[in-house]
């Protein structure tokens, strides 16, 4: 089944794609239709999209005997070799991602040879996305996936395009800390936070001088800062891969006989709510929801293996340690955790906070490859990151033509309501 060349993940927008083909950081594109963010109440029907970002969600059986290969070389991918990781750090349109290796589904009646899960956030349209990244990384991606039954190789990509989409679940649910900010693609929340530490420097020295030589630091500043100013910031590409203080939660629980339609109704509800229920958890980049039913992919062609039971799998990219997490998830969202997982085998309820939080402990999987793309800052950071990239790009643009004195006192305001907000 071959997704049409405009689908749900695309109709609507006039995003300008983040990708090329080469490996080098692209510049961000504007949005061109103005009224995107009014009508962000009406995103229910986009799934995989959160804002700018969109999700995938690829689940995979294994070949027998591939759990232990693909196990040893994901591990050589995070700790030895380096190629990998360095084509992964060139994708500027890349937020997270990840590689889980599941041995066994929780619940399940028979062991099966094992599953590969794969989760990315992107920006941009589904094919462009794909293309770029089987030509950026396909020598390693193909590596990941010769180990899973009916791989047909990256090449051609038509096949390779067949094969995902075969093995791909829709999204029930998905939240994006960065919402209200539409220009918040990974190219344009890198750039932010580059600015952001520019202009902090600068302004620690610029404040104390004089107009004149204020007007010359403001030049160098500006020449230093072009490429973050314009939403194309230099990426650092390591040799190997980057220690981040983001960490990836997965959590599958089995979902009880006859509750997946209850389960996809409160999820769909709460994807179209706004605020989102999960706006509390300050600590969440990330989060998605996924029914993992066998009906969703049983029609399609490739080889399926039933899923007996159902589950929802939750995938969340956080910053900080998981448990104080899943903690202040359980009693920070209590009704909507317990609509979420009240269809789950087992779940005690939010009432009993402790057995909840026990509950989403004992189902995590753990990932065996991460990147994240800005893991070093948390969600407050990066949206005061944002709302300081705008408020700079305003300034710059009202201080053209302007004199010397009058660009240092609109500078000296700018910082102070910067420094304001920020303690605020």
């Amino acid at each position: 089944m071959r997704r049409p060349a405009t689908d749900v993940r695309t109709e609507g927008r006039s995003d300008v794609t983040e990708t090329m083909a080469a490996s080098t950081a692209t510049p961000a594109a504007p949005i061109a239709d103005a009224g995107w963010a009014a009508r962000l109440p009406r995103r229910a029907w986009t799934p995989n999209r959160a804002g700018r970002a969109m999700a995938m969600c690829f689940y995979t059986p294994l070949r027998r005997g591939g759990a232990l290969r693909l196990w040893l070389r994901l591990l050589l991918y995070r700790y030895g070799l380096g190629i990998f990781a360095r084509s992964v750090y060139k994708l500027s349109f890349l937020h997270y991602a990840h590689w889980t290796v599941v041995r066994r589904l929780p619940g399940q009646r028979w062991r099966q040879p094992g599953y590969l899960l794969f989760e990315s956030n992107y920006n941009g349209p589904w094919h462009n996305y794909i293309e770029t990244f089987s030509s950026v990384v396909g020598g390693g991606i193909s590596k990941i996936l010769r180990t899973s039954a009916g791989f047909p190789g990256v090449v051609p990509v038509r096949a390779f395009k067949d094969y995902l989409e075969g093995h791909e679940y829709v999204l029930a649910n998905y939240y994006s800390a960065y919402e209200g900010h539409p220009e918040a693609s990974a190219s344009v929340i890198t750039a932010a936070l580059d600015l952001s530490a520019r202009f902090r420097r600068f302004a620690a020295r610029a404040g104390r001088l004089g107009p004149g030589e204020f007007a010359l630091a403001y030049a160098r500043f500006l020449a230093e800062a072009q490429a973050s100013l314009a939403g194309t910031p230099p990426r650092r590409v390591p040799r190997r891969w980057l220690a981040s203080r983001a960490r990836n939660l997965t959590v599958v629980a089995p979902i009880r006989p006859g509750q997946v339609p209850a389960t996809t109704a409160a999820l769909a509800r709460h994807h179209a709510a706004l605020p989102s229920p999960w706006c509390p958890l300050g600590d969440l980049h990330l989060g998605r929801w996924t029914v993992l039913d066998w009906a969703q992919v049983a029609a399609r062609p490739g080889p399926v293996q039933p899923l007996e039971p159902p589950c929802l799998l939750f995938t969340a990219e956080i910053q900080g340690r998981r448990g104080p997490f899943i903690r202040r998830l359980v009693t920070l969202t209590a009704g909507a955790a317990d609509e979420v997982w009240g269809g789950c085998e087992g779940w005690p309820g939010a009432t009993r906070p402790r057995q909840a939080a026990r509950f989403l402990r004992r189902r995590q999987v753990r990932s065996h490859l991460f990147f994240s793309a800005y893991g070093r800052y948390g969600p407050d950071d990066v949206r005061h990151a944002l709302d300081g990239r705008r408020r700079i790009l305003a300034f710059v643009e009202q201080a053209q033509g302007r004199s010397p004195a009058d660009q240092l006192a609109a500078f000296r305001r700018l910082t102070e309501e910067l420094r304001l907000e920020r303690g605020a």
